[in-house]
């Protein structure tokens, strides 16, 4: 009777690769283990580019708010990471004010926030007011959503407008949600970008919070990449170029 063949080795098994040819052992790419709970979409290289990004975007959006509402609005600290739909959820208060947005042509839905305090701060501001947070607490009325939402809208605008996209973008809010709830627009375990930005209003402060997802964020990031690329020098003509001029 046949004995039953043995199960190679991960040194022994045979790896093809797409011509159809063996992979060497030592050629093949490692196996890394992918943690779903902490998902990876992007390098550490591509992190430090888009922070130094969002930056840019914050020092914007102070310029443009505080000539709109005509009053100081500072945008300081910036952080970008990575994270999931559930994470972000957890870190939000109920008490912020939350709305769900798009980007057409871009798929996905986002959702940015806002705490109540500064929430209340522009509405108090754009009806006319010394921009002073609201002290008593109740729900937001249509008009003041209505309000927010403009805001919302414009830094949107900002936000979308600093990738150079090639086509344009159609950023909306399709909804804002007064102070208590939260909409549930991706699954849990969804892969989002999350930038926060602290914010000064007057003698309001806290942070604005965009969470992007993943169908969002990937064709923002190669056509920024692709813009970059365009940007840089030729090196390798550079240095023919110095190599011709220092042997004559």
């Amino acid at each position: 009777m046949a004995e039953a063949p043995t199960s190679e080795s991960a040194e022994d098994s045979i790896l093809l690769g797409p011509t159809g040819g063996r992979i060497a052992v030592g050629a093949r790419p490692p196996v890394r283990s992918y943690d779903f709970r902490n998902p990876v979409m992007l390098s550490a290289g591509e992190l430090a580019q888009l922070r130094e990004l969002q930056g840019k975007f914050a020092r914007e959006l102070t310029t443009r708010l505080s000539l709109l509402l005509k009053l100081e609005c500072v945008l300081g600290k910036v952080n970008f990471s990575e994270t999931t739909f559930a994470s972000f959820r957890g870190q939000i208060s109920e008490r912020s004010y939350n709305c769900t947005f798009k980007a057409e042509p871009l798929r996905g839905l986002g959702q940015m926030t806002l705490p109540a305090e500064l929430a209340s701060t522009l509405v108090d501001r754009l009806l006319g007011g010394p921009g002073s947070p609201r002290t008593e607490e109740r729900e937001l009325t249509e008009i003041e959503c209505a309000l927010l939402d403009d805001i919302m809208s414009k830094v949107l605008e900002e936000w979308f407008n600093q990738w150079g996209y090639e086509t344009p973008l159609e950023p909306s809010i399709l909804g804002g949600q007064r102070f208590s709830g939260f909409m549930q627009s991706s699954p849990k375990t969804a892969s989002f970008v999350h930038l926060s930005v602290e914010m000064t209003l007057g003698s309001a402060n806290g942070w604005l919070s965009l969470c992007v997802p993943e169908s969002m964020v990937e064709p923002l990031l190669r056509s920024f990449q692709k813009r970059q690329e365009k940007m840089q020098p030729d090196k390798p003509v550079e240095d023919r170029k110095s190599t011709r001029l220092n042997s004559s």
